[in-house]
């Protein structure tokens, strides 16, 4: 098995994506064991993380069946707020739909134009974090390029705001901007 192997998109689970509510069945402001119980199948690895807000702990969880280093989505949970960002991988992570637009495992351009052109159909300016990465505040998004062998595909990365953070990238913790 190669280090980039992933499921193919079609064989994933397919989530949608509620705004600050919830994507899938992960609902924001849930605690751990609520996260980790209404996903069965998923094994769960907890570690702390440099505090970053209110966020202290991050959460990998994988498919039973998958290799022990590999993660489908991870879940950031602070002390206050309990679950308040998802990042979904883009080789292992379910098929996640926003507003009809379907965001994991594309390539990054495809995804920017598409939101872009979600963004300007509504009248709305498109959105770019500071690595110039697609994002909207009007929906928590921010999509990520991750590594897959010789290819980049999209990484989705939810959040809710809260006092504990200002603006979307302000949300995101220093672990999940390392992912590459």
């Amino acid at each position: 098995m190669s280090l980039w192997h992933g499921v193919e998109l079609a064989d994933r689970e397919s989530w949608d994506y509620v705004p600050f509510e919830r994507v899938g069945p992960l609902a924001f402001g849930m605690g751990l064991d609520d996260a980790a119980a209404c996903i069965p199948g998923f094994a769960r690895k907890v570690t702390l993380i440099p505090r970053h807000g209110d966020l202290v702990k991050r959460v990998r969880f994988r498919a039973l069946e998958d290799p022990t280093y590999t993660t489908a989505v991870t879940g950031y949970f602070g002390q206050r707020v309990g679950l308040a960002v998802v990042a979904v991988d883009a080789l292992r992570g379910p098929r996640v739909t926003v507003d009809g637009m379907q965001l994991v495992g594309r390539a990054p351009s495809e995804a920017t134009d598409q939101l872009r052109e979600h963004a300007l159909a509504r009248g709305e300016s498109p959105e770019y974090s500071v690595e110039g990465d697609a994002a909207s505040e009007k929906f928590g998004l921010m999509v990520r390029a991750q590594r897959a062998g010789d290819h980049l595909l999209t990484r989705l990365v939810l959040a809710k705001r809260g006092d504990w953070a200002s603006t979307l990238h302000d949300c995101i913790p220093s672990t999940e901007w390392s992912v590459r």
